[in-house]
């Protein structure tokens, strides 16, 4: 990782995981706070809502194979809520397939098992655009 994608990361970034296996959550919850991330986890949908609500986090992570509802009802329940309209998401999945990210109502995606220095880079990435589109 270069010195200017460190510089660049924004120290109290609030980051909200979401993911049904706790090895992952734990694995992300250690490389993203190692990274200054501020990280809040949800095993699930229900949680994930509900935390969402709780935290008002900058980005949320949001792995797409979930039991029950999956990763895109919770991108769905995000997109149709005015006060979260803006909140950058990227998905997260093991079944890696070519998607046009915009359309999905993502603005990036990581392919499980990630590897660490992409997935920072991807959330990097994301959150420096999310943050020039909101100064300009």
């Amino acid at each position: 990782m270069s010195g200017s994608t460190r510089a660049a990361r924004r120290p109290k970034t609030r980051i909200l995981v979401v993911d049904d296996d706790p090895d992952a959550r734990l694995l992300l919850r250690l490389i993203l706070g190692a990274a200054t991330y501020e990280v809040y986890t949800a095993e699930d949908a229900y949680d994930a809502l509900l935390t969402l609500y709780d935290t008002d986090p900058d980005l949320l992570l949001v792995d797409l194979m979930l039991p029950e509802r999956d990763g895109w009802d919770i991108i769905k329940a995000v997109r149709s809520d005015p006060e979260m309209l803006d909140l950058p998401i990227v998905a997260m999945s093991a079944r890696f397939r070519l998607l046009n990210a915009p359309d999905h109502g993502i603005q990036g995606y990581v392919r499980k098992p990630f590897e660490t220095f992409a997935l920072l880079d991807t959330l990097d990435e994301v959150l420096r655009h999310e943050s020039a589109s909101a100064d300009g």
